[in-house]
């Protein structure tokens, strides 16, 4: 028997989709180089900030310590990716990398965009070139991310993206009692 279990907490998916929602709305709605954009840019940085904040005093899956992933954990995770089982009630290693990846590919295009309002880079255009290879590059991985998640949820019969909207994910009924509710 199964029962739903919260895992991520109220923060870490208003983070989520508040990062996400913002960075289309500059990517698609925006000018590039406007006031708003520039706006947006910073507000993306400060959600990312206060999540990274809760990433070592949030509740225990918000916890970057509750989902580091190991090589050991990596290697687990792939030999049994097929099998269907959860390898735990938060973030596999394999979701685990591609938050980190995203992340530091988030902060990187804040950055150069940042960069371009500097005089020292203004009209650079290796800043702007790296700023759209990195937006690019967060339309890969966003692809990515959200194919893996629909087959994570197909493998483990539970569905991976209206957990990250409600939070709760399945859990057997004799595991729960082993698993701490946030």
């Amino acid at each position: 028997m199964q029962n739903k279990v919260l895992v991520w907490d109220k923060w870490v998916r208003t983070s989520h989709w508040l990062v996400a929602g913002l960075f289309f709305i500059n990517a698609f709605l925006t000018e590039e180089g406007d006031e708003i954009h520039r706006y947006l840019g910073y507000a993306i940085l400060g959600i990312m900030c206060i999540r990274w904040i809760w990433g070592f005093i949030g509740t225990q899956y918000a916890r970057f310590s509750s989902f580091f992933p190991t090589p050991q954990q990596i290697v687990l995770h792939i030999k049994h990716i097929h099998d269907g089982e959860k390898h735990g009630l938060g973030h596999n290693p394999l979701a685990a990398m591609m938050i980190f990846a995203l992340w530091g590919v988030m902060s990187a295009l804040i950055v150069s965009g940042w960069m371009m309002t500097l005089d020292q880079f203004w009209g650079e255009e290796w800043v702007e070139e790296l700023h759209k290879w990195l937006v690019n590059m967060i339309y890969v991985m966003v692809f990515i991310h959200v194919t893996a998640a629909i087959l994570e949820s197909f493998l483990q019969k539970d569905n991976l993206i209206a957990a990250m909207i409600h939070g709760k994910k399945k859990v057997k009924l004799n595991e729960q009692s082993s698993k701490r509710e946030v």
